[in-house]
């Protein structure tokens, strides 16, 4: 039997998911695209940045060692091949095979690491920045050397898929719709910005960065208190899951870094997911408008109601969301606005689809490449 750790989790995806990595960065240039696809300044820029994502998003649960301190950037490697030939042919798989044998071949020891990015410049035959292996070590940057996008691609590696936006077309909160790839633009795996762009509450539970003592599964209507999940100095419930169905939850989450957009400053986001690392959904819960908050108002979903009230402390307000939930039974409930100085207080893009089967490394049996325009 195999042994398990925190939360079920298997040890080698434990170990993915967690502590220091070692990342080896591996610049490649070709017959007919000379030259190196950036500074070693920039690829040092990157690691740091990466890591200082990595650090917040997961409160120093995982990050990456520095250049030259586990961590490594080769020099410009020439490949066997010329760019023309990988990218018509889509050889995005013998690229990396070809990378990593010249960089073994260069000194680098492989098995030292434990992420490798394979970077290059305007490949022709390829209109993608990035692409990654999910659930497995292997990432490809065309062009683009953003702790965005290779933070996006690592997150598949990490496990992650997509966060999408489900779009009802303005018509409803969760109704008939469709699921736009890339379309959660709070969230790297939407958008690739990295910064503010924290992984959702869902995807942290998911990585066990949110542990199960930091969300709760809600089953019972309440009154429920969360704080930021994008705040390292927050404690207590940073996400909380409510059961939809048997494959389906909600996820309710509180954000703090989007300091320009009054709506996830003051209010709560909700988003679909299931019990895995499917693609996570955002909902506007306000159709026809990109805010994707809880309004003020009870909204009918279609087997819950919330409200949020903004917390107080002492007259001052608190960075925290107290969510009431109400089941189906409550559907004429009313809600009541506090006055101020209450104990809480109402308040009141995509890019084309990318997923593609790829076969795994070493062939192995990994899930599908995922990659970013």
């Amino acid at each position: 039997m195999a042994s398990t750790l925190l939360g079920g989790l298997s040890p080698d995806r434990f170990l993915r998911r967690h502590w220091q990595k070692k990342l080896l960065l591996i610049r490649v240039d070709f017959s007919d695209l000379v030259g190196a696809p950036f500074a070693d300044a920039t690829g040092v820029s990157l690691i740091s940045g990466l890591n200082s994502f990595y650090v917040e998003s997961s409160f120093g649960r995982t990050g990456f060692y520095p250049s030259g301190g586990g961590s490594d950037i080769t020099p410009t490697l020439r490949m066997p091949q010329a760019a023309s030939y990988y990218g018509p042919n889509d050889l995005y798989t013998q690229l990396r095979t070809d990378a990593r044998n010249a960089a073994a071949t260069a000194g680098y020891v492989l098995a030292n690491y434990d992420y490798d990015l394979i970077c290059f410049g305007a490949v022709p035959g390829w209109g993608w920045a990035g692409l990654g292996y999910v659930g497995a070590a292997g990432v490809w940057l065309r062009n683009y050397f953003t702790a965005g996008v290779a933070g996006h691609e690592l997150g598949h590696n990490y496990g992650l898929n997509h966060a999408n936006f489900w779009d009802t077309g303005g018509q409803s909160v969760i109704g008939t719709g469709s699921s736009v790839e890339y379309g959660d633009i709070y969230d790297t795996m939407g958008s690739a910005n990295a910064g503010a762009n924290h992984f959702n509450a869902r995807y942290k539970s998911y990585l066990n960065w949110l542990t199960a003592a930091e969300t709760l599964t809600v089953t019972t209507s309440g009154i429920y208190r969360i704080y930021p999940h994008d705040d390292t100095n927050s404690t207590g419930l940073r996400g909380l899951k409510i059961v939809r169905s048997s494959s389906t939850n909600y996820w309710v989450e509180f954000r703090q870094k989007f300091t320009g957009n009054r709506w996830l400053m003051n209010g709560a986001g909700i988003r679909w997911s299931g019990n895995g690392n499917e693609r996570s959904h955002l909902l506007d819960t306000t159709p026809g408008s990109p805010d994707g908050r809880i309004p003020s108002s009870p909204t009918s979903r279609a087997d819950r109601f919330w409200a949020a009230t903004r917390s107080t402390r002492n007259g001052t307000w608190e960075p925290s969301w107290t969510i009431s939930i109400f089941g189906p039974a409550a559907k004429t409930r009313k809600f009541t606005r506090w006055a101020a100085g209450s104990p809480t207080h109402s308040a009141t893009k995509s890019c084309p689809p990318c997923a593609r089967g790829a076969p795994g490394p070493d062939g192995a049996s990994w899930s599908p490449v995922r990659r970013y325009r």
